[in-house]
């Protein structure tokens, strides 16, 4: 029976079965190596050792036969591993015996980019070691490269291969997910938060061995939030416990008030329905929105400060900051006042401004805002759930219990330590109330009182501040004052400090201001930002003064040289943005230049030596302009020629043999004129047509 071929395979087939997904191309091989009318009695010792063993066994070369549990992969699928590969990673497992020495070498395997090495060892360990450690590493490895599909798929194979997941492995998946706002929202799918809510709320069934901690419940709400998803958001929420171990924390109250912040407003000032008789009916004002937000986030303040108070939570500057954000979302002055009432509460840092509607706080000078022109602003909302006294949510904190004393609360009142973020919520607050000694007050406070290093963002949040109120000095001083904190300043910076100036141009002393923030940068700055220099000179000339116009001219003359010796060594871009000349920009500040010394010649502001000088550096100008002119329409057109060249020269569809002609003939060098160009490919035409009529013959 075994002589033949076919009969051989429906008798292994009919002992086997379908459990073995053999190739065709290896099936073919071993029969016809092995199963040959001379080797009947090797195919019978075969058959045998198939009874014998009673398993799923996988025809291979001559090593013998594997099993096939370590050859099918999840889903049915065969896996890639050869019997070689698979007897080298059992002789890697031998040496691994410890679960955390595999673990290790999982991770390892992992950090090497092995994604496949590493997730075998972990099926082939599963049957003799308790490794959900390296199952973990392979599930946040792939959580954290994106794959998210990949995870949970490996996520239920472990399930599958009796290694359940513990609270570790749902915490990498949770947190797998982007844990930030980059674009909005837009790197977190729909997909995904249908994915964490579903995975949250298997840890919440009575089945579940592992129950969610606040945690995994945090961790969750920032995925809703990231994908500004409020409905499955505060679906989470509602489970919380109102106290005990898995209650909110600050971290969560944190992420509630930045989902409500950043939730989906719309995209227009008013959201249109039209009605089925043709008329349009106004819905849902985006004004409305934001103060229902506010009040919302009012209302949970209330509930964090009662809670603070009684020493279940405690209070951090994320926190504090991103109810400070909120309270600006709405625009309305007695949000913006709040922030004031805000920081008194949580930093014990007193109001150095009145109470908004006390006698001696003026408000008339400030102007109204769309938001507060709003009728809405001004009525009552009659269909909102925020309770009266959320306006007292920011009232200062006196004490922890009705009957401690001042002394009691001093030792256990933990303050709120002022950073950068507050600072700015601050300034920007006081800013929008045009309250100046307020912004001037509050920056002493923090900065010289309690010792706070301002960033970059809080002095372009103080220069946007003195912009509004036109203070070029202080912004000049400013500047100065950050160059002597040897803060790493940037064109933006400087930018800034000159748009002060450019809206100061009545101050007689706002050239030698906008001077003083030139020589700042030429000092800070490697290269000096071509825009400040351009907006330098516009001031100088509105002055119409002579004298101005020649000390804008002398302090932007270095600038002349550094772009003269860029231009001729060919390298006008350095390496960082903040580092690159701007031909086309430096181009039109030496045009300004140039308008600037013709004005003054027209104008007779200046004669004698001083005009001849400044005559010799308009004529070095011209020079330079004409010079950079003529480099650009020769670059053109050397860029017309390279394209033209390629395309005519172009071999991808033409025949290989053309001849000893075409052979010859060569892309023209950068070098070569048009003339030359012209003869040289007339003269190929010519060859060409000459072959091809001895070709006709």
């Amino acid at each position: 029976m075994f002589e033949c071929r076919s009969c051989t395979l429906r008798c292994l087939e009919a002992i086997i079965g379908q459990s073995l997904p053999l190739r065709r191309a290896s099936r073919s091989s071993i029969v016809s190596s092995r199963f040959t009318p001379a080797s009947s009695s090797r195919g019978l010792s075969i058959f045998a050792s198939v009874r014998s063993n009673g398993k799923t066994i996988a025809i291979g070369n001559s090593d013998g036969f594997s099993s096939a549990d370590h050859l099918v992969s999840k889903g049915g699928k065969s896996s890639s591993l050869s019997p070689k590969e698979e007897k080298a990673l059992r002789v890697e497992i031998q040496y691994l015996q410890d679960p955390v020495k595999f673990a290790d070498h999982v991770h390892y395997t992992l950090r090497c980019g092995k994604p496949e090495k590493a997730l075998d060892l972990c099926r082939l360990a599963s049957k003799e070691m308790d490794c959900i450690v390296a199952w973990n590493h392979t599930v946040d490895w792939h959580m954290q490269k994106g794959k998210v599909n990949d995870a949970f798929k490996i996520y239920n194979e472990m399930k599958k291969r009796a290694q359940f997941p513990d609270s570790y492995t749902y915490m990498m998946l949770l947190r797998g997910f982007p844990q930030h706002r980059t674009h909005h929202g837009a790197e977190t799918k729909k997909g995904n938060v249908s994915k964490a809510v579903a995975l949250f709320n298997s840890m919440s069934s009575p089945q579940s061995k592992v129950k969610p901690n606040i945690k995994h419940t945090n961790a969750a709400l920032r995925v809703c939030s990231i994908a500004k998803d409020m409905d499955a958001l505060w679906s989470i929420a509602g489970k919380l416990p109102t106290s005990g171990a898995n209650s909110a924390d600050h971290i969560t109250y944190t992420i509630l008030l930045g989902a409500i912040r950043c939730q989906d407003f719309g995209d227009e000032k008013t959201d249109t329905n039209t009605s089925p008789d043709g008329n349009v009916d106004v819905s849902t004002d985006i004004v409305k929105l934001k103060r229902d937000a506010v009040d919302e986030g009012r209302r949970i303040w209330q509930e964090i400060v009662v809670r603070w108070r009684q020493g279940e939570i405690i209070l951090d500057h994320s926190l504090v900051c991103e109810m400070a954000h909120l309270l600006l979302l709405s625009g309305r002055m007695e949000d913006c006042d709040d922030i004031l009432n805000l920081v008194q509460q949580t930093m014990n840092i007193p109001r150095l401004l009145p109470l908004l509607g006390s006698p001696s706080r003026k408000t008339d000078h400030v102007p109204k805002s769309a938001d507060m022109k709003s009728p809405l602003a001004s009525a009552d909302d009659s269909e909102g759930w925020t309770p009266a006294s959320s306006a007292n949510a920011f009232l200062q904190v006196l004490s922890l219990t009705p009957d401690s004393s001042s002394s009691r609360n001093s030792q256990q009142l933990a303050w709120v330590q002022p950073d950068n973020d507050i600072l700015n919520c601050v300034l920007e607050a006081c800013s929008r109330m045009r309250a100046s000694k307020g912004v001037y007050a509050y920056w002493d406070a923090f900065v010289t009182e309690r010792g706070l290093r301002p960033d970059l963002g809080n002095f372009h949040t103080l220069l946007a501040f003195m912009r509004v109120n036109r203070n070029s000095g202080k912004a000049a001083g400013l500047l100065q004052q950050m160059h002597n904190l040897g803060l790493e300043m940037r064109n933006k910076t400087f930018r800034a400090a000159m748009a002060v100036c450019s809206r100061d141009v009545k101050n007689v002393n706002v050239v030698q201001n906008a001077t003083k923030i030139i020589e700042v940068m030429s000092a800070a700055l490697l290269l000096p930002d071509v825009h400040t220099l351009d907006v330098y000179l516009s001031i100088a000339v509105s002055t119409r003064n002579g004298d101005q116009i020649i000390a804008a001219l002398d302090a932007i003359q270095p600038f002349v040289g550094v772009y003269r010796s860029r231009a001729a060594s060919g390298d006008m871009r350095t390496e960082g943005s903040d580092y690159d000349i701007d031909e086309e920009q430096a181009l039109q500040l030496f045009r300004a230049m140039i308008s600037a010394i013709d004005m003054v010649d027209d104008k007779g502001l200046l004669s004698g030596e001083r005009l001849r000088e400044l005559l010799g550096r308009r004529s070095e100008l011209d020079s330079i302009v004409n010079r950079a002119l003529n480099n650009y329409h020769l670059r053109r057109e050397r860029r017309g020629r390279e394209s033209s060249s390629k395309a005519r020269f172009d071999t991808s569809e033409r025949p290989v043999n053309t001849g000893a002609a075409f052979r010859r003939v060569r892309p023209p060098p950068m070098s070569m004129g048009k003339a030359a160009w012209d003869a040289r490919t007339a003269r190929y035409r010519t060859k060409r047509i000459g072959m091809r009529r001895a070709d006709a013959f």
